[in-house]
């Protein structure tokens, strides 16, 4: 058997060779930490910086005549040729350098020939559009002749910014619209080329940012016949960016969809019309009519000559003419009767998307809700309130927040990502209607109160719901509160209209407010919440220390209003709460308890090493600053209002820590090892330097200040003496101990001693600056990056490897 084995011919078995592991591409990077970081960042700077200085300069020829116009841009426009040649001649060995030198060139030529023309009017119109022209033709040859995205928006945005940085305030608009009307050509005409979706959007944004920046400031009606058009314009004009950039970005399922520009220009456009034909009855109605038939048309021809890979631009186009068909109608009444019928019919058509699975009814669902919002807001100052609730605008705004909660809750069921938004959206409006309410039928000096209170009761309202439901976002509420209570806080002592917390309706709202949070908080968090970190704990001790804030903002003005000011007792009493704080959270019953026991690093760890750290400090500021006065008792050192201020603290301290070992807890990392005797014994040195500084302030009338102590022997001499007396102790504590460290501290202390007897003790006894900085550091900053660039990034020692 063995022998017919052998013989048996063998057949050869083909062996697939090994596969080389293939490298895993590493994620592409955000585009502009790439420019920023990536190339040569600081020739790119540079750039930015020799621009501004030449606009600079630009605008101060047209003031001072010290040299002559035709000298200065005649330089500027040299300056930017050379840049433009010289980037031109390293194209090929200094790509990205290169490149930078020509946008920056275009751009100073921008610069140079709109300043002679509309600033200096050295040049006429006949010479200096031709001229803008050729420099956009130019621009636009090099970008695409480079296949350079870089190159085209530098040029772009230099010619965009030239008109803005060189401007002095007057001029002809129909020129600036007529000179970007150019730039945009050149933006059209790249973007039948190349696909260079950063250069459409400097153009968009641009373009309509300084074109609404000049409706804010100039616009008057008078002006209308002359910038419609251009707005009409601009729109198509970018309409066609918008289908020229899907002509050449495709994926496998379709054509690309720059969705800024192909809602952004209509959305931006819109507006500005508004603004246009606010003095024109029904102008906004004909005007919504005109754009809403434009996409329909425009839609229908795509339909009729393009294949299905346009269809996602077909559809976007068609539900952009169906809302501006939607508006048509509301905007030619009065928007007061159908503001909320948009929400609730958008609320109906986003429920019946979501059901159906279909993205297009969900959207303009959204979209139409969103509409109505403005709608609601513009109506607002026009309604009757005779009765609290009973009224339009409180309504309105409630149906807005229902329409929007109702779709939550269907974009939740769908599992959308939309369905967070909505949530936010109708919280928004809820907020919104009880706070404007609250603000029309109660005293002014109540307002900030209940609007704390509607956001306490809104955080209790939801949090129920977290659990039994599995609802996310109906944690949101009581997760908000704690930044509200803060911001609240924060408005009572920016403004101290109330005087202190619980005036105006706070004895109510601030107690509601925290008993809410924990109830809530007790509401929403789980068994695996209980001792984990992150906003969990801070939460619990944000709490914490709110109430800390509270509680001696509320001692320290009652300790007033009994006449205390002028006894010193004050300063001293703000450790009062801090210190009754640490030693409650210490105290064992209390640790046994929720929230303590369930979130013991919050409370014991994060929220009393906050207030440990204040106690310290503050040991150092009233010693700097308080005399020890302790009316009407006299001055006793150890038994005044300061030092028994100090007392408080040592005990809070040292209960404080005796809780941490109790609760097996750690301590902050910088009371650890030698650490908590450094930081003590800077306390303690501070507190017995003030008990003599106060001792010779009542004894000898010495003033409590800096100033007077550095002129008084007396204070001098007493502190010579003082901690030359203290280091003796030190040194010879460590001798007795053998402790080289202690006995270091205290030679420190002797040679700062010796020190002080040499310097203090015996001294006793008896316009155009900014424009060469600008060039300067540009110049300079381009020589670097020429010179001496960034170099590339190291290799890695080894690349990820995909089996």
């Amino acid at each position: 058997m063995t022998g017919v084995e052998e013989e048996a011919p063998q057949q050869s078995i083909p062996v697939e060779p090994p596969q080389p592991p293939k490298a895993v591409e590493p994620p592409q990077p955000n585009p502009l930490v790439a420019w920023i970081t990536g190339g040569n960042a600081i020739a790119r700077v540079g750039i930015v910086v020799l621009f501004i200085g030449i606009a600079f300069l630009i605008r101060h020829a047209v003031v001072n005549d010290a040299v002559p116009r035709e000298v200065q841009l005649g330089g500027v426009g040299i300056a930017g040729l050379i840049l433009l040649i010289f980037g031109w001649r390293l194209r090929d060995t200094r790509t990205g350098y290169a490149l930078t030198l020509q946008g920056a060139g275009i751009g100073i030529l921008y610069l140079a020939v709109y300043g002679a023309f509309r600033l200096h009017e050295m040049i006429p119109a006949a010479i200096a559009f031709p001229l803008l022209v050729a420099i956009a033709i130019l621009a636009t040859w090099l970008a695409i002749r480079q296949d350079a995205a870089v190159l085209a928006g530098f040029g772009a945005a230099g010619g965009f910014l030239a008109p803005v940085l060189s401007s002095t305030g007057q001029g002809d608009h129909v020129l600036l619209f007529g000179y970007y009307a150019i730039l945009n050509l050149a933006v059209l005409a790249t973007a039948w080329f190349r696909s260079w979706r950063s250069l459409n959007l400097i153009g968009f944004v641009f373009t309509f940012v300084i074109g609404l920046a000049w409706g804010y400031r100039y616009y008057q009606p008078e002006n209308f016949a002359t910038v419609e058009p251009f707005l009409v314009f601009f729109f198509l004009l970018y309409v066609a960016v918008a289908i020229f950039f899907a002509r050449l970005a495709s994926t496998p399922a379709g054509r690309m969809v720059d969705a800024t520009i192909v809602f952004g220009a209509p959305l931006v456009g819109f507006a500005m019309q508004s603004t246009l034909v606010n003095d024109t009855e029904y102008g906004m109605a004909w005007s919504s009519f005109a754009v809403s038939v434009f996409y329909f048309v425009l839609a229908g021809v795509m339909h009729k000559r393009t294949g299905p890979e346009w269809r996602l631009l077909e559809r976007a186009f068609i539900a952009l003419g169906i809302v501006f068909a939607t508006i048509t109608i509301p905007l030619a009444v009065d928007p007061r009767w159908t503001s909320a019928a948009w929400a609730i019919e958008g609320a109906a058509v986003a429920w019946y998307g979501a059901r159906q699975k279909r993205p297009l009814a969900v959207l303009l669902g959204v979209a139409l809700q969103i509409l109505s919002g403005p709608m609601i807001l513009l109506e607002h100052g026009s309604i009757d309130r005779t009765y609290p609730f009973l009224n339009h605008a409180f309504l309105g705004a409630i149906l807005m927040a229902a329409a929007g909660l109702v779709t939550h809750l269907a974009l939740r069921r769908a599992g959308s990502w939309a369905a967070q938004w909505m949530f936010i959206w109708a919280l928004v409006w809820w907020l919104l209607a009880t706070f404007d309410e609250a603000h029309q039928f109660l005293p002014q000096h109540l307002e900030l109160m209940a609007d704390l209170s509607i956001m306490a009761a809104t955080a209790l309202l939801f949090a129920p719901f977290h659990r039994r439901y599995a609802w996310t976002e109906a944690s949101w509420p009581s997760l908000f509160l704690l930044p509200a209570m803060i911001i609240v806080l924060i408005l009572q002592l920016v403004h101290l209209r109330a005087g202190h917390p619980f005036a105006g309706g706070g004895w109510i709202a601030w107690p509601f407010a925290v008993l809410a949070h924990l109830m809530a908080r007790h509401h929403i968090e789980t068994a695996e919440d209980r001792g984990r970190g992150g906003w969990i704990s801070f939460s619990h001790a944000g709490l914490m220390l709110l109430l800390v804030v509270l509680g001696s903002w509320e001692l320290h003005w009652q300790l007033i209003d009994i006449g205390l000011r002028p006894t010193g007792w004050l300063s001293p009493a703000l450790v009062v709460v801090p210190s009754m704080a640490m030693v409650l959270v210490s105290w064992p019953v209390l640790q046994r308890r929720w929230p303590i026991a369930a979130h013991p690093w919050a409370y014991q760890r994060a929220g009393v090493a906050a207030l440990a750290v204040a106690l310290w400090i503050w040991v150092f500021v009233v010693n700097a600053l308080h005399n020890g006065k302790s009316a009407p008792l006299p001055y006793i050192p150890g038994f005044n209002s300061v030092d028994l201020g100090h007392l408080f603290v040592v005990v809070a301290f040292m209960t404080w820590l005796r809780g941490l070992k109790s609760a097996g807890l750690e301590r902050p990392p910088y009371l650890t090892g030698n650490r908590l005797a450094v930081f003590a014994g800077l306390a303690g040195f501070a507190w017995a330097n003030g008990v003599l500084l106060r001792s010779l302030h009542h004894w000898f009338d010495v003033p409590y200040r800096w100033s007077a102590w550095e002129k008084s022997f007396l204070v001098q001499a007493s502190l010579s003496i003082f901690w030359s007396a203290l280091a003796l102790a030190f040194m010879v504590y460590a001798v007795r101990r053998a402790s080289r460290a202690v006995w270091m501290v205290g030679a420190a202390l002797m040679g700062v001693v010796v020190l002080k007897l040499v310097t203090v003790d015996l001294a006793n006894l008896g316009g155009l600056e900014r424009i060469a900085s600008f060039i300067g550091v540009g110049v300079l900053m381009l020589a670097v990056g020429y010179f001496a660039p960034v170099p590339p990034r190291a290799p890695a020692a080894a690349s990820r490897i995909e089996p």
